[in-house]
């Protein structure tokens, strides 16, 4: 039987990297002439049903997402190959280059708990060989490369005035993470200062992990447009001529991850905390990824309170820059074929085609 593999050098990549990788064939039949093609793609993915509790749905059912929407690219597959004679009985590998966009979102997947809303970003490159051979192999985009920064502290200070009148002195808040960038499943660590020259009690210092997520365009038949046109939601926007796109954000969550009461700080007492967050859900599981998609965007931030009674709560919030994903599992995961170790390169001019001094360098040791 006839087989086509693919693998790229490594199972992640930032935005703008170059993917390097080989198509593998196994010819097996005497009239193999079909064309060999490599798709590399992005798939941008969300989804919404309304749901009852939900004021946005409720107030305006008729204008929410009910078709998942899909943004594609690099989808344009290229030709690699095309026998105008049958290729011989044998074994073919054909080294690939490809340079990612230099703004593609990171890979990450996110449900609702009941399944009311669903947005994904995932990365795959395909070979095909005609219409009955085909592999794909997903890789991991890490988004835009973003430097670990200096550790940066966040803060605010205000007169403490009970019942919003008397003067009490004055209260100040720091909190800075050891990091600002973070692979999901890391642990993070939060310190915090409270230092309290008023003669009142600041009765809690809570701080939580948030996650907020929002959706980009919500699209409705063009019709259904005509009906209200002057609606507050309308978003000047068209896809094609039959969409409409409504709301140009809808911010679908804004959930609490976790959350602790640090404590209280007494009258003119200054005093410090370190709190370790792991980025990972009660279950076990990993948090999804942070992203910043053309429809999908999932962003991190800690955030401190501290309360006095009768007077307004000090707050600070301390964004997290990037949840990177984690490692690829499946790209580690597999093996090659005992046929793919005896495989030989046909000459080659298409635009993906790698240099020899490429081959012969340590990027594809491991693509035999």
């Amino acid at each position: 039987m006839n087989e086509i593999a693919v693998r790229t050098h490594q199972g992640e990549y930032y935005a703008g990297e170059i993917v390097y990788g080989m198509i593998y064939l196994k010819v097996a039949t005497a009239d193999f002439t079909e064309k060999i093609q490599l798709q590399i793609s992005g798939i941008e993915q969300c989804d919404y049903v309304p749901v009852d509790g939900d004021d946005w749905s409720i107030n305006h059912s008729n204008d929410c997402l009910r078709n998942p929407y899909t943004d594609k690219v690099m989808a344009n597959p290229v030709e690699i190959l095309a026998p105008k004679e049958p290729l011989p009985v044998g074994y073919y590998k054909f080294p690939f280059h490809y340079k990612l966009k230099p703004k593609l979102p990171s890979t990450t997947s996110i449900s609702c708990p009941k399944d009311s809303w669903h947005g994904s970003v995932t990365y795959r490159v395909t070979a095909t060989a005609g219409d009955k051979l085909s592999d794909t192999q997903t890789f991991v985009c890490l988004g835009k490369r973003t430097d670990d920064v200096l550790k940066v502290a966040y803060m605010d200070e205000k007169m403490i005035k009970t019942c919003f009148c008397y003067d009490r002195g004055g209260l100040s808040l720091m909190a800075e993470l050891d990091k600002s960038v973070y692979t999901t499943g890391e642990t993070m660590q939060l310190s915090v200062n409270v230092n309290n020259k008023s003669s009142e009690l600041a009765k809690s210092v809570k701080c939580w992990l948030k996650r907020t997520v929002w959706m980009y365009g919500c699209w409705v038949d063009q019709e259904q447009f005509k009906e209200d046109p002057k609606s507050s939601l309308i978003y000047a926007t068209h896809r094609g001529d039959a969409r409409v796109r409504l709301q140009d954000e809808v911010s679908i969550d804004a959930e609490e991850i976790c959350y602790k009461n640090l404590g209280s700080v007494t009258p003119k007492e200054n005093r410090d905390w370190t709190y370790d967050i792991h980025l990972s859900n009660p279950d076990g599981s990993l948090l999804p990824p942070s992203t910043i998609g053309s429809y999908l965007r999932i962003a991190y931030c800690m955030q401190v309170h501290v309360s006095v009674p009768r007077a307004t709560d000090l707050i600070v919030t301390v964004p997290v820059t990037h949840v990177l994903p984690s490692k690829n599992t499946k790209w580690l995961e597999w093996r090659p074929e005992s046929w793919m170790q005896n495989c030989q390169m046909l000459p080659r001019h298409d635009k993906l085609a790698v240099r020899n001094s490429i081959l012969e360098s340590p990027i594809y040791e491991g693509l035999l």
